[in-house]
């Protein structure tokens, strides 16, 4: 193989890659569910029922997880009142502070 080849095929192989990354896109995109103002329903999952746990016109904090599996952690994003109950595992809540995504979630 001559030197011209072996040089042309050095710069395809070094050139190439990047130009195969520049292709990429963003991987994932956040979309925000709920601004303040907003009506969002909660799900309250444990044995006790959503009254029990959950009083009317409460602040509760919302919490987001943040990191990767099981090294991450959890942050507080913001802020539901607790506006009305929807069932016996499910709540209504008005958002104060924040935005809400999906997976978001309220804890005392």
């Amino acid at each position: 193989m001559g030197t011209f080849k072996r040089l042309a095929i050095g710069v395809i192989v070094l050139v190439l890659p990047l130009l195969m990354t520049a292709c990429i896109g963003p991987r994932a995109t956040v979309t925000v569910i709920a601004k303040p103002g907003d009506t969002v329903q909660l799900l309250h999952p444990g044995p006790k029922a959503a009254k029990e746990e959950f009083s009317h016109n409460e602040i509760v904090p919302v919490y987001r997880y943040t990191g990767l599996r099981k090294y991450g952690g959890y942050k507080e994003v913001g802020k539901v009142r607790i506006t009305g109950y929807a069932g016996e595992h499910h709540l209504e809540g008005v958002v104060v502070e924040g935005n809400i995504q999906g997976n978001d979630f309220v804890e005392k």
